[in-house]
């Protein structure tokens, strides 16, 4: 297995360990295509196990089951799409080609320009990145005609899609495919694009170890002046 490929495993493992915990039951495969610059990779077996409702934690009703088989399956999908297309820019070496923020979101218009209007993105190349995995999901799905974003934005460290065009017959679809990349937001590190977490500290954010602990730095610095 090459250095991509295993970064490629490493990160959507990561992603869905991030939602659902441990998980000894999940089966990654590769799905070689000959000379693609994407990393291909189907999932199975993700271990959802619902929270314990007298465990004294509050969690929120939300009207979609997130911990139902179906969800789970969609959540897993996004998730393997969205590292097919983050492999684009992983390097030989195992680092990752930077992308510039106004290019992520020009490509992103100009592949998707009625879904994804320029003025709707309001967030960095790792989201916007999820928010091409959704979009991919819902051509192949024939679920674009006549959906049009308004407004795509972070609150409260999870991604927030809102729509000025959602068509009524298969409106239900989409919200289930928008709440998945939702939920799966809560994992990907706003800065970086690899598993991360909620972290708190003035601002609400998704963030990995490194790119926190840059944070924390930064916020040490602007505390403490220049000495």
């Amino acid at each position: 297995m090459s250095i991509r490929s295993r970064r490629a495993h490493r990160e959507l493992h990561g992603y869905l360990e991030g939602l659902y915990g441990p998980q000894p039951t999940l089966i990654i495969r590769e799905i070689p295509h000959e000379g693609a610059v994407r990393i291909s990779l189907t999932v199975s077996g993700t271990t959802a196990i619902r929270p314990d409702p007298e465990d004294g934690q509050t969690y929120s009703s939300a009207s979609i089951d997130r911990y139902a088989p179906e969800f789970v399956s969609l959540v897993e999908q996004i998730a393997a799409r969205l590292v097919a297309i983050r492999s684009e820019r992983y390097t030989p070496g195992g680092g990752l080609e930077p992308q510039d923020q106004s290019d992520a979101e020009y490509d992103l218009h100009a592949d998707y320009y009625h879904l994804i209007p320029l003025a709707s993105l309001e967030i960095g190349v790792p989201w916007i990145e999820v928010v091409r995995a959704v979009a991919e999901v819902l051509r192949r799905e024939d679920l674009l005609d006549g959906v049009v974003s308004s407004q795509i934005k972070q609150k409260f460290a999870s991604l927030r899609w809102y729509f000025d065009s959602k068509p009524r017959d298969f409106r239900d679809q989409i919200n289930v495919i928008i709440s998945a990349a939702e939920h799966l937001s809560t994992v990907v590190c706003e800065t970086c694009g690899a598993p991360g977490r909620h972290r708190r500290g003035g601002w609400h954010v998704i963030a990995c170890d490194p790119c926190d602990e840059a944070r924390g730095r930064k916020r040490t610095k602007r505390v403490g002046g220049d000495g």
